[in-house]
């Protein structure tokens, strides 16, 4: 929407309807990656059929959890006559869940689960969640042999803490809610991240927006600085920078070069509109200019 401000009135000049959600994010940027993703998450009601049949129309793999009342609509509002403002994103909270409604996603999900798979949970959980039933999913998965990554906040977050994810993915604001003490910069990212890593956590990744990324495992700690690259908005930018240290990982590649292959997908993410969205060509550029650098001492 050009020249979009708080009261005014305004025409969309374009407009882009895409399946998402943080975990729909992920799977589509695995996808265009070459990679194969199995998503599975609550739909409801009329919101919900257009997803599910977007999300089959994009080649995604989907197992839905059909639940009662709506899925949420987010709206990303970009101006493109103000190159340094970010996307406006506008989120509603979505449909309720019960006890019940998260054992069938569980049982579906761990029926599909194979020892040696990756499962991401990714975004917000649903209002009602049963986090006890989360974190017993979690665990029951690490039981099985898989690898359990968690990209999420508040309560969610502290399911996988409580679990001992095998890998989380935090911004500074999430970290700084969980730990309150302040990140600002790579050295406080990696105090962060061996705080989380304390916790019982196998491997923290703080990001840092365009300051690039800390990662922190046994192996050892790296820090990766992403090209400068034109910015139209980056949301999903996160869920691209998952996706590609999830497709890293499954590719066998070491932590440091799956860190390089998110850090390029994030930045990738950032030159088009939508949620793990991109152009391979832009990943493959990013990918030859991201620095990453071991921190010693």
């Amino acid at each position: 929407m050009p020249g979009f401000h708080a009261e005014g009135v305004f025409r969309v000049q374009e407009e882009l309807l895409l399946p998402s959600g943080k975990g729909v994010n992920v799977a589509r940027a695995i996808h265009t990656l070459g990679g194969q993703a199995l998503c599975f998450g609550f739909l409801a009601g009329h919101t919900g059929r257009l997803v599910a049949a977007l999300a089959a129309a994009h080649g995604l793999d989907c197992r839905w959890t059909w639940v009662a009342g709506e899925t949420r609509i987010a709206v990303a509002v970009l101006d493109p006559q103000v190159a340094e403002r970010d996307a406006t994103l506008i989120s509603e909270s979505g449909p309720q869940i019960t006890p019940g409604d998260w054992e069938r996603l569980s049982a579906d999900l761990l029926s599909a689960a194979q020892p040696g798979d990756l499962v991401c949970f990714s975004g917000s959980f649903p209002p009602a969640t049963p986090y006890e039933r989360v974190e017993e999913t979690m665990r029951t998965l690490h039981n099985l042999g898989c690898s359990v990554w968690v990209d999420s906040s508040g309560a969610g977050l502290q399911a996988a803490l409580q679990a001992g994810a095998a890998g989380v993915k935090v911004n500074r604001e999430e970290i700084e809610t969980i730990l309150g003490s302040h990140v600002c910069d790579v050295a406080s990212a990696r105090r962060a991240g061996e705080a989380v890593r304390a916790m019982g956590v196998g491997t923290a990744l703080v990001t840092l927006g365009e300051a690039g990324a800390v990662l922190v495992a046994d192996q050892g700690a790296w820090v990766a600085i992403p090209p400068a690259v034109p910015r139209v908005s980056t949301v999903g930018s996160g869920d691209a920078f998952l996706a590609g240290l999830l497709y890293g990982l499954d590719e066998g590649l070491s932590l440091p070069e799956a860190l390089r292959c998110a850090t390029a997908a994030g930045a990738a993410n950032v030159r088009m509109p939508g949620g793990g969205r991109f152009r391979l060509e832009d990943y493959r550029a990013a990918l030859s200019g991201v620095r990453v650098e071991e921190l010693t001492g």
